[in-house]
């Protein structure tokens, strides 16, 4: 252990280069992950396991004050209460930390006007970048926002017109996995309950769903559009999908399905008996609604840190500004007691 770390006094770069034997520049490269010199991969594992050693942090003020930076990123997501974000909120908040950075989780609503927020963040310099996964499409304010590249942001579980940089699941795939599915259990008349309609994830989704209905020779899903994600938002536009006949539904909103099917229960209607439901997004509630609810998983956490990795490309200037589905590991169709074969 250093002398600094016995004597009380805060370790210092030149303590981390003493013990690593190497120059403190080169400790100051790998402690800001500066990738503009390669450092080789052993020297720079020298370097960090001397970080742990000598217990080194960064001081933040000072490197803010020299920098300019904060080492604090924002991440703001529409609605903290909807399962389907703790996830990707947790790989981001890992990555972070890898590189030294933290990870303040902000709620703000899809609503006209909510970028405002979202650049005063930036522009007061309180964080050094945003993962944005509330933005709109046609919000003036958001379309602003990307305006000239749009700066230190990244948006997280969407596309958003103008913005140079984003990171999405590859819904696409898991609307096809779920038709298929419903298809294969001789399901003909599918609905597809969405969130709000003007969000680009709706488009997304509801279209891949019906292509998928289409290849298997089936007509397009009755679409039915919930107000938000919640339980309740599902229980709200259950009407529309009991009354329609249908006899199967995908959920693809937050905890729609949860809502759903218990407006089903108290209807009379039996899941699986007359209504199959599938969820987007496997969460551990899943395991819990009555019948246990088939889902698709998604890399989420996964979708997360390469939030991460895309925002602090950006900030070294080394994106290159193209969209990324994060497809690794593909959707997992996870199989439980909501979904069966079709009696009509």
């Amino acid at each position: 252990m250093s002398k600094s770390a016995t004597s009380g006094k805060r370790p210092t770069l030149k303590d981390v280069a003493a013990v690593a034997k190497v120059d403190p520049s080169l400790v100051s490269r790998v402690v800001n992950d500066d990738r503009r010199v390669a450092i080789p991969e052993q020297t720079r594992a020298r370097v960090l396991a001397a970080i742990e050693q000598v217990g080194y942090r960064k001081n933040l003020v000072a490197h803010g004050l020299r920098t300019g930076r904060t080492s604090l990123i924002g991440y703001v997501v529409p609605d903290l209460s909807n399962p389907s974000y703790w996830p990707i909120i947790d790989g981001a908040r890992e990555r972070a930390r890898e590189f030294g950075y933290t990870i303040l989780v902000a709620s703000q609503p899809d609503e006209p006007g909510s970028a405002t927020a979202y650049r005063r963040l930036l522009d007061e310099g309180r964080v050094d970048g945003l993962l944005l996964a509330s933005a709109i499409i046609g919000d003036e304010g958001t379309a602003a926002m990307f305006e000239s590249g749009g700066g230190p942001v990244v948006v997280v579980n969407r596309r958003v017109p103008g913005a140079a940089a984003a990171v999405i699941p590859d819904d696409e795939a898991a609307s096809r996995l779920a038709a298929s599915h419903l298809a294969e259990l001789g399901h003909r008349r599918c609905a597809i309950v969405t969130g709000p309609p003007q969000l680009e994830t709706t488009v997304r989704r509801r279209e891949a769903f019906d292509e998928a209905l289409k290849e298997a020779g089936l007509p397009p899903a009755l679409a039915v559009a919930a107000p938000g994600w919640t339980a309740a938002d599902g229980r709200a536009v259950a009407p529309a999908v009991l009354e329609a006949g249908v006899t199967a539904v995908f959920a693809t909103a937050g905890q729609v399905h949860v809502g759903l099917m218990t407006a089903a229960a108290a209807a009379g209607v039996a899941i699986p008996g007359r209504l199959s439901v599938i969820a987007l997004n496997d969460t551990p509630m899943n395991e819990f609604t009555t019948p246990p609810t088939t889902a698709i998983r998604m890399p989420l956490s996964r979708l997360g840190a390469a939030a991460v990795d895309l925002l602090l490309a950006r900030l070294r200037g080394e994106s290159e500004d193209v969209p990324e589905v994060v497809g690794d590991p593909p959707p997992e169709l996870v199989l439980r007691e909501s979904t069966t074969q079709s009696f009509d």
